[in-house]
């Protein structure tokens, strides 16, 4: 007899298999990134259909079989409705979804990046803040995967930082003065550390109060370019 595995999970991407099938990928409390596939889940009548929607919080089923593992049943806890009535929070939620499938290589549990992306999804669905809520979790997310940027000290001379002329080198994860600056290009201002470090040292109910208007584009360059190295490697 096949062991049942039982878990709650978010549902962060799916992709169609065969005639009426599906693979979900869900970030799971017990196993980390897990892909299972639903069968006949396409079809009006399936039993599955009722959990299984992007970005759902739901309580999930399945078997490990020879080559793939399958979804014997799924039950919804969260809709996060919000996220998928608003478009911003859509493009934000299907960007972190890419974001863990693109990094999180191998499945193990994770109960810290588990909580982050709960509470993620949760102030996605309520707050107005679209923008620092996908910053709040981009910086903690790969400085949990162990890319934490050095944002005090020079990552080449490792002289402490002072407001000036800024660099960020994604290779030596961190901060280059403009004395050791040679062959970057991708400056930093003052105030986009500043708010990095704000990311990652306080708490949500901290973080919300952050005015970033003048520093978005920064902001979403810096991450955008990071990310991409990230991919990269």
């Amino acid at each position: 007899m096949a062991t049942h595995y039982r878990t709650k999970a978010l549902i962060l991407g799916k992709r169609e298999f065969r005639e009426a099938d599906r693979f979900f990928t869900f970030f799971t409390e017990d196993y980390g990134k897990v892909e299972a596939l639903a069968k006949g889940e396409r079809k009006i009548e399936s039993k599955l259909r009722g959990g299984l929607e992007l970005f759902y919080f739901s309580e999930i089923s399945f078997i490990q079989g020879r080559y793939w593992k399958t979804l014997v049943d799924a039950s919804l806890v969260e809709n996060f409705d919000n996220i998928r009535q608003e478009l911003p929070k859509l493009k934000t939620a299907s960007l972190i979804g890419r974001e863990v499938s693109a990094l999180i290589k191998g499945q193990e549990q994770d109960q810290d990046l588990w909580k982050l992306l709960k509470d993620t999804f949760e102030h996605l669905n309520e707050s107005s803040r679209i923008f620092l809520v996908y910053q709040y979790f981009f910086w903690r997310f790969v400085s949990h995967l162990g890319y934490r940027t050095q944002l005090y000290n020079c990552v080449d001379c490792k002289e402490e930082l002072t407001p000036s002329q800024l660099y960020f080198s994604a290779s030596q994860g961190g901060l280059i003065c403009r004395n050791c600056k040679e062959g970057l290009n991708q400056k930093v201002t003052p105030g986009t550390v500043k708010i990095i470090r704000s990311l990652l040292g306080q708490d949500w109910q901290e973080v919300k109060r952050l005015k970033v208007n003048d520093h978005h584009q920064k902001l979403n360059e810096l991450s955008n370019f990071y990310f991409s190295y990230l991919k990269s490697l």
